[in-house]
């Protein structure tokens, strides 16, 4: 007998709904609350949010070091987009300790990708030590316009390089040069700001 009559009753009865995960993040420890017996159909279960291209599967993937699992998760990540590529990325250098997985973010990755897809690339960055990374987050500084994708880059760099403080909000050298363009402001001051921005914190990671 299944615990659960389809996918998104077993995400929801697990993990809750679609707003609390979305509001306060996704519990991947919620997986070690599932009872032993149907753990198996919980995994059964995970397979087919991954193979659907779902990025809360591929988080939560992160609790279960199933070799099966793993090996979907390392082919749907070659051509994996947006937040599922993010997920499956983090989930897989959990699992494996490979910053190699950086690699797709980088490639894939542009500086006019939709704000929220956008954002999570540059908080997925600082959990990898890949080449290229420093380079890519002081472009998105620089060329994103939104300011909690540049401000999220910022912290990525601060944390990958043991920065103190390390919180942009405390460096008011750099702070006041991310923030969103005013109603007033030029174009051009905008972007010369954003520059300065992106140089300065090259600077204090250097």
């Amino acid at each position: 007998m299944t615990k659960w009559t389809d996918y998104d009753h077993f995400i929801e009865d697990v993990f809750g709904t679609p707003y609390m995960i979305w509001h306060d993040g996704l519990n991947i420890d919620a997986i070690d609350t599932i009872a032993n017996e149907s753990k198996e159909e919980a995994l059964l279960w995970l397979k087919t949010g991954i193979e659907n291209n779902d990025p809360v599967a591929a988080e939560a993937a992160t609790k279960l070091h199933n070799p099966e699992l793993i090996e979907l998760m390392q082919e749907k990540y070659l051509l994996a987009q947006g937040d599922f590529l993010v997920n499956l990325a983090v989930s897989l250098k959990t699992i494996q300790q490979d910053d190699s997985y950086a690699k797709r973010l980088l490639e894939v990755g542009n500086f006019n990708n939709f704000w929220g897809i956008a954002l999570n690339f540059a908080i997925a960055l600082r959990h990898f030590n890949y080449p290229g990374i420093d380079d890519f987050l002081l472009k998105v500084i620089e060329f994103h316009p939104d300011y909690l994708v540049t401000y999220h880059a910022c912290e990525s760099l601060l944390h990958l390089h043991h920065i103190q403080p390390s919180s942009i909000g405390d460096h008011q050298e750099i702070f006041p040069k991310i923030l969103d363009k005013k109603t007033d402001e030029s174009e051009d001051n905008f972007r010369k700001r954003k520059m300065e921005a992106s140089i300065l914190i090259k600077n204090l990671i250097s």
